[in-house]
């Protein structure tokens, strides 16, 4: 096991990230049961991320979310072609390396999403009337 992992040691230190990310995704979503956890993870961890990106991304035209997905889309294409063309070639260790980082960047846009902005879905209601 020790000789198989030190070969393919930045292959299995991306795996150990993924699944990390994924039980943190989880403890998340058991979190979003809760709206007191949810009303403080949105006033205190998110609000951070918050305030960080919006200082570095004020004068941007277009949503930094928008800027994730698009070069989400892009480096998803990219990725899928170097593989097919490793697989082509028949390196199969550098395809397998290439999907492996391909999971990664969907787990970690997800995760980002969910620590950032998802958990304010589910807060307490406001007892503020809209209309009188």
């Amino acid at each position: 096991m020790k000789k198989l992992i030190k070969e393919n040691k930045s292959i299995f230190v991306r795996l150990v990230i993924i699944a990390s990310l994924i039980v943190f995704l989880i403890v998340l979503g058991i979190f979003q049961n809760n709206p007191l956890i949810c009303e403080w993870w949105t006033r205190n961890i998110s609000r951070f991320f918050q305030t960080t990106a919006g200082f570095l991304f004020k004068y941007i035209p277009f949503s930094i979310t928008e800027l994730f997905v698009l070069s989400l889309i892009g480096v998803t294409i990219w990725l899928i072609v170097w593989t097919i063309i490793s697989l082509v070639k028949k390196r199969k260790k550098f395809a397998l390396s290439r999907a492996i980082d391909i999971t990664l960047i969907y787990v970690a846009f997800i995760f980002s999403y969910v620590s950032t902005t998802s958990l304010a879905y589910y807060r307490a209601e406001l007892p503020i009337p809209l209309y009188e």
